[in-house]
């Protein structure tokens, strides 16, 4: 994504009005247990900035992951929320918060619109599952799981998450030793691009016979 400092819109989007109604969401009774949609999305921009750096655009993404819960989440009762398609309804209201005109509106908006598809990778064909996402030139799988991982760890859920967690993990580390290995011949834009189609590591290497 665009290398600039992110921190000026990190911090205006934090005192917009709309952003604050984040504060009246209650948490999932199961998986959201850490309070209200305001108190998750801090501890998921503070496992963003541990991974990615402060200034990186994937903590505005992680500030605004959640967005579409403004408008889609309903309560059943005292501790029972529900966030129906808040990816997909965040994407669409992402203009409320950052400018259509800023130069990373549209993979900050893809980012959003995606970010809870890995956390039901597993039991799937995996390469089919993240081809049928279809990234975008100047997006990452592997950021979309490690924005993933940030969501997890910025939970507290009454079922164990270690085992999503770890496949995560694991996703991660090993497309980024591929990129290691691929950088080393000036061939990581294109494993990268084998990797966004649902190539495995070793089918992205092998592709540009670096296996």
């Amino acid at each position: 994504m665009y290398n600039a400092n992110f921190l000026p819109e990190i911090f205006n989007v934090l005192q917009l009005p709309e952003f604050q109604k984040l504060r009246e969401i209650g948490g999932h009774k199961v998986y959201h247990l850490e309070g209200d949609a305001y108190t998750h999305t801090m501890l998921v921009m503070l496992q963003a900035i541990k991974l990615f750096g402060i200034d990186s655009p994937m903590v505005l993404v992680a500030e605004l992951h959640d967005i579409g819960k403004i408008y889609s989440s309903v309560c059943n009762g005292p501790g029972d929320w529900k966030y129906p398609n808040h990816a997909k309804i965040g994407a669409e209201n992402l203009d409320k918060f950052l400018p259509t005109s800023h130069p990373e509106f549209f993979k900050v908006q893809w980012y959003i619109a995606n970010h809870i598809k890995p956390l039901f990778w597993r039991g799937k064909d995996l390469g089919e599952a993240i081809s049928s996402i279809n990234v975008p030139e100047g997006c990452s799988i592997v950021a979309l799981a490690e924005l993933a991982i940030c969501d997890i760890l910025g939970s507290k859920s009454v079922e164990p998450q270690d085992e999503l967690l770890n496949f995560l993990q694991d996703f991660v580390s090993s497309r980024k030793e591929a990129l290691k290995v691929a950088t080393q011949y000036g061939l990581q834009y294109e494993v990268l691009k084998q990797l966004n189609q649902g190539d495995t590591p070793t089918e992205a290497l092998k592709e540009w016979d670096l296996l």
